[in-house]
């Protein structure tokens, strides 16, 4: 039996966990509006942290950014907070971060 991209990626975010609870971010309910496109080789999801004063709320969504980018290499990750009091900073840091990586990928490539 195949398992679907879908089912694939909520199993390594699964792997995510919040050290403050031990339980996985799936389990907590805190992933919303998951979107898998293999057509469009792209992957996107909300984050909520469990408070809006979540201090570990940044660091959790930069984990599982990165834990989604290295399972995933060849998709675009999309990763937004949403409910945190600092979600705006979160999620233009988020949003640098990926393309840091994305250009530093691409001129590895063109350099080799």
């Amino acid at each position: 039996m195949t398992t679907s991209l879908r089912d694939q990626v909520i199993e390594v975010i699964k792997r995510v966990i919040d050290p403050e609870v031990g339980m996985d971010l799936w389990s907590m309910e805190t992933i919303e509006d998951l979107e898998v496109s293999e057509e469009e080789k792209e992957i996107s999801l909300k984050f909520r942290p469990t408070s809006p004063f979540c201090p570990l709320g940044a660091q959790l969504a930069f984990v599982l950014k990165d834990t989604l980018k290295k399972s995933f290499p060849k998709y675009k990750i999309d990763v937004k907070v949403t409910g945190h009091l600092q979600e705006d900073i979160i999620n233009k840091a988020l949003e640098k971060y990926g393309e840091e990586t994305t250009e530093e990928k691409a001129e590895e490539t063109t350099t080799q």
